[in-house]
């Protein structure tokens, strides 16, 4: 993570921000704050060993990834486990950062909280100032990552790239993949301006990255999200604009397939569920959204609701004037309530909207030939170069 290897390799810990010890010590950029020259911040010297385990368990990861197969099950298993450890590692590093800036942290300061979010935005900025220095063009950036794309460039250039903003910038480098075509979607305050947290990539290899979509959501119904899922893994077959416009075709015919099963009642209702986390205890709950609606019916069925739980409920008739007859927690939906055929139909039209965003609509399979501007996520290969990805 980028933010922790700041709090490392730059010393800030709240106990190091505008010491007393080093008036001429060298300035945070935007801020003016100084960091301490003379001692180790703790909270830089703890995240530093958490990095390195992490680095560590990278590595044997690997390896056991490597040894991996059928004449050694073991060793998958401990690739697993130590992804995992991986994984509980990096959320410690994100709950340092973030509680250098929570009111009531003992060891907090707001202060080390904004020089952490200055140096990367000035490492960042570094980062785009130099590739644009090269040639390459800027796609988008977006915290610890950088898309980046150049006519011609192979992997070694970006290689290179990747090495000379880790020297200048002093933070880890590296590519994180190579893509045949990324597709920015727009705002959902805005259709003109694509943001870079809601996509979807295919890697040379033809692995998938995906972020932003109902699919990555933990309160979609299962239909949607394998809607979505198949409908992806169709779509990263494709290699350019021609062939992704081709694919939406057989894509589409697997959203007509959901949509008809849907209509025609054959969809198990366990594919309709939707789950939803508690904000507050049932009472609490003023307006009769969907979430209130059902924690009240599980509350007066004899359940007794905490917030931070989860409930789970079918949409019966969304439209309805009496509000138990809207939605129905799924431990007490009876098969004659139903499901709302309109709102879950919906759901999969507005989950498969983002696939159409850059192609034609369903006029036919002829693909016109795209504009720069609309097409270049889809014409190019990408590289993505995250900040933190080689100690990720």
């Amino acid at each position: 993570s980028e933010y922790p290897n700041i709090m490392a390799r730059f010393n800030v810990s709240p106990e190091t921000v505008n010491c007393r010890c080093c008036p001429d010590a060298p300035r945070v950029p935007e801020l003016g704050y100084r960091v301490c020259r003379q001692r180790r911040g703790i909270t830089s010297r703890v995240v530093e060993r958490l990095i390195e385990k992490r680095r560590q368990y990278k590595q044997r990861m690997k390896v056991a990834e490597a040894m991996s197969g059928p004449q050694s099950p073991d060793s998958a298993q401990n690739a697993s486990s130590y992804s995992l450890r991986r994984a509980s590692l990096k959320w410690l590093l994100v709950c340092c950062f973030g509680y250098t800036g929570y009111k009531n942290a003992r060891f907090g300061k707001i202060e080390a909280h904004e020089a952490i979010n200055a140096l990367a935005r000035e490492k960042l900025l570094v980062a785009k100032e130099m590739a644009e220095s090269k040639g390459y063009r800027i796609l988008h950036a977006l915290v610890d990552s950088l898309y980046v794309t150049r006519q011609g460039a192979t992997r070694e250039d970006y290689e290179r790239l990747a090495q000379e903003i880790e020297r200048v910038t002093n933070l880890p480098l590296a590519i994180e993949a190579v893509y045949r075509y990324v597709v920015f979607l727009p705002s959902r305050q805005n259709a003109e301006i694509p943001v870079p947290n809601r996509f979807f990539a295919v890697a040379e290899d033809g692995e998938l990255k995906v972020r932003g979509l109902e699919c990555r959501r933990h309160d979609t119904p299962p239909i949607v999200v394998r809607m979505q899922q198949q409908v992806l893994k169709v779509l990263s077959e494709a290699h350019d604009f021609k062939s992704y416009c081709l694919k939406l075709e057989e894509a589409r015919r697997i959203l007509d397939r959901y949509l008809d099963r849907l209509a025609d009642g054959s969809v198990d209702v366990e594919e309709l569920i939707i789950s939803k986390r508690l904000t507050r205890s049932p009472e609490a709950y003023q307006k009769d959204t969907a979430t209130a609606i059902v924690a009240r019916q599980l509350h007066r069925s004899g359940v007794k609701l905490r917030p931070g739980e989860t409930i789970e409920y079918i949409i019966t008739d969304a439209g309805s004037k009496f509000p138990d007859d809207r939605f129905r927690a799924f431990t007490l939906w009876e098969a004659w309530r139903g499901y709302d055929v309109r709102q879950y139909r919906q759901a999969l039209l507005e989950a498969f909207k983002p696939f159409e965003h850059f192609a034609p609509l369903r006029t036919g399979l002829a693909c016109p030939q795209a504009s720069p501007t609309r097409t270049s996520h889809l014409t190019r290969p990408h590289r993505s170069l995250p900040w933190v990805t080689a100690i990720d």
